[in-house]
């Protein structure tokens, strides 16, 4: 091995040891080889798609859009399960809005999703009527079941009451 890689100047010259160098270089070539990672379990990581229509659009225009939506054959594959909600506990029904529970490429669920509510929510841009999100998997599949942190949602008898009217499930599963 040439010397190139000890400094120029004598008194550093004599302080490095080549034996230390070569052992310090086999430690560095050991600590930087890239170490497989353990297969990671696909469920932990999904993302949640949330679509918030305008306010005049009917709702059972938009479930049948919703619907329409997760039948796709592209969405298909990739929906896991669904639900609808509403922000208020009470009547007038205000605030609604579907989750939707996906495992896919987010590019392309929002582009989907984008072009297929675009004339629903108004501005498909704005992630307060689109918005999708990297989600745990177990944690937001218990949320679409009515459990938020492991304790039932404060807010479900605004859902219920919802659910009741237009005589919808509590959760849609795909499969």
């Amino acid at each position: 091995m040439p010397d190139s890689w000890m400094p120029k100047h004598p008194t550093y010259r004599l302080a490095v040891d080549k034996k230390l160098y070569q052992w310090l270089k086999q430690k560095a070539i050991e600590t930087t080889t890239v170490v497989p990672k353990k297969e990671e379990d696909p469920l932990l990581d999904a993302l949640m798609l949330t679509i918030n229509p305008q306010p005049s659009i009917e709702f059972e225009e938009f479930i049948a859009k919703v619907q329409r939506f997760a039948r796709r054959k592209t969405i298909q594959p990739m929906l896991w399960e669904y639900t609808f909600e509403q922000r208020r506990a009470k009547e007038p029904l205000e605030g609604i809005h579907v989750h939707m529970l996906l495992i896919g490429k987010p590019c392309e669920i929002l582009k989907w999703a984008r072009s297929s509510f675009k004339k629903m929510v108004g501005n498909p841009m704005n992630t307060n009527q689109i918005n999708l999100k990297k989600v745990n998997f177990k944690r937001n599949q218990k949320y679409l079941r009515g459990m938020k942190q492991g304790k039932p949602k404060k807010n479900k008898s605004g859902d219920i009451i919802l659910r009741k009217k237009y005589n919808l499930p509590d959760i849609f599963i795909c499969e």
